[in-house]
């Protein structure tokens, strides 16, 4: 819906309550050095002898974040040369995201005496000048409007007649990225600096994608960035959203005597739309000596523990190690344990090296069968760095228990009994997918008394039946049975009710 925005020139200053900030930045998309909090747009109303034109910056570029705040500069000049009066003008300004109509500006006649004292080639004061803000969102609802490209227009009549028209175009983002640089470390035996950078985004709530974004790294005489600093080197974001950067000794040892600064830029090539492009550096003084610089470690941690049953009906034990520390982490050791008491070993893998916010998942596949007798309803441990092979940060989170969750699948259906209810006799039918498997079948009556008891074991899988005549139970009434299958011992038991007619 167009919205038609009353602004009363005669100096009554409107307002609206706003929030946050944005900027007015060169089409070039080169960093500027305005003021973030300075979103000011200047539209100018031009009266001249032959036209009335509205005259808005050229090369805008307008970004401002959710819940925004855009400042209209409006002043109105007299470049005529008559003496001739004008009527009155009226302006429109319409954003369909504000969803409300209002009425529109009025524009009064400029002071008699201004009109013979400028001539068209000056640059005479405003005779109106009024200050608005408009706000991103909806004005019915209060609603942010999301983020993407928006227009506000404006309409300059007279006498109802369009005199001229223009938009003027802004964008609603949700990146304004501020990055620092957390510490300089140095590796145990003194072979190298570290420079650990971190970053982030301060208008995304939810914390976004910090990966694959650009660091650059500069020393300099001082904390401004200026062509005359010395760049270091870029790296990409891990994503944990921080980079690190490696130096020598030497080189620092050399900055350290020179009293430089480091300054780090995020975004340096300007790959992204911010709304505040001023803030992407930060300058960190040298000031430690060597022996005084804190020493750098890795840092191993399970971030992921989960178990699920795969297309070819086995079960996957998956553990995610991820070295959330500041250097990479060598080869290592990861074991799983059932808790059985005594714990009980159940396999052991090899962990690669990982670089800083490196993930690694390490997968275990077992049987169906092992899932059912062994795991299924245990506690699992699974300890990372098993042997202590890497020195850490904190060496006492590397162990994490789990309880194995129960799991559907095709060999839950483990027996099919029928008929039941039975009168001459029941069978109870099931297939075996494993070599070696035993079978315990017991019925019991109302009392717990056994009544009925047998055993098989099939070498070989297949389809097998077990018929149980009604002589072999007794009289009518209501039976329960006990299903085990299983080996070595090991069974997984199947209970249910069965009725003798």
């Amino acid at each position: 819906m167009k919205l038609k925005l009353t602004i009363l020139f005669a100096f009554i200053q409107l307002t609206f309550s706003f929030s946050q900030t944005s900027l007015i930045k060169t089409k070039n998309n080169t960093k500027s050095s305005s003021n973030c909090e300075n979103n000011q747009v200047d539209i100018t109303i031009a009266l001249t002898d032959n036209e009335y034109k509205i005259l808005i910056p050229e090369e805008i570029d307008l970004i401002i974040p959710k819940y925004g705040r855009i400042k209209l500069n409006i002043c109105a000049k007299d470049y005529r040369n008559t003496t001739l009066p004008m009527d009155s003008l009226e302006l429109d300004i319409g954003a369909s995201f504000i969803n409300t109509t209002l009425d529109p500006i009025k524009i009064p006649p400029p002071p008699t005496a201004s009109r013979n004292h400028y001539s068209r080639s000056q640059n005479p004061d405003c005779f109106v000048n009024q200050m608005i803000n408009i706000d991103a969102y909806n004005y019915s609802s209060g609603i942010p409007i999301s983020t993407g490209n928006y227009n506000i227009n404006l309409s300059l009549k007279n006498n109802n007649i369009i005199q001229d028209k223009t938009s003027l175009p802004f964008k609603v983002s949700d990146t304004d990225y501020i990055n620092y640089i957390e510490n300089i470390y140095r590796n145990p035996n003194f072979d190298n600096i570290i420079v650990g950078c971190g970053f982030f985004n301060v208008l995304n709530e939810r914390g976004g994608n910090n990966s694959n974004h650009k660091i650059r790294l500069y020393y300099s005489t001082d904390a401004n960035l200026s062509a005359n600093d010395v760049e270091i080197g870029t790296e990409i974001s891990n994503s944990l959203g921080r980079v690190h950067f490696e130096t020598s000794t030497e080189l620092y040892n050399n900055l350290l005597m020179n009293n430089r600064y480091l300054i780090s830029v995020i975004d340096p090539d300007n790959e992204y739309q911010e709304t505040c492009e001023n803030n992407n550096t930060y300058a960190f003084k040298i000031e430690q000596t060597l022996d005084q610089l804190p020493k750098i470690l890795p840092e191993i941690e399970i971030t992921d523990i989960r178990m699920y049953k795969t297309i070819d009906n086995k079960v996957a034990v998956s553990s995610t190690i991820t070295n959330t520390g500041d250097i990479t982490k060598k080869v290592s050791k990861l074991d799983f344990y059932i808790e059985n008491y005594p714990r009980q070993f159940m396999s052991r893998e090899v962990i690669p090296s990982l670089k800083p916010g490196q993930s690694y998942t390490s997968t275990l596949l077992v049987t169906w069968q092992y899932y059912s007798l062994r795991l299924h309803g245990k506690d699992l441990t699974v300890i990372a760095d098993a042997d202590n092979d890497v020195e850490e940060i904190d060496e006492t989170n590397n162990e994490k228990r789990f309880r194995a969750p129960y799991l559907s699948g095709t060999e839950q259906t483990y027996v099919t009994v029928s008929p039941n209810p039975f009168s001459s006799y029941v069978t109870f039918d099931y297939t075996i997918k494993y070599k070696n498997t035993d079978i315990k079948l017991s019925i019991y009556d109302q009392t717990g008394a056994v009544k009925y008891q047998t055993s098989r074991f099939h070498s070989e899988p297949g389809n097998y039946r077990i018929k149980v005549y009604s002589s072999k139970i007794g009289t009518t009434g209501t039976y329960h049975y006990s299903f085990l299958k299983g080996w070595s011992g090991l069974y997984v038991p199947f209970t249910g009710t069965i009725i003798r007619q």
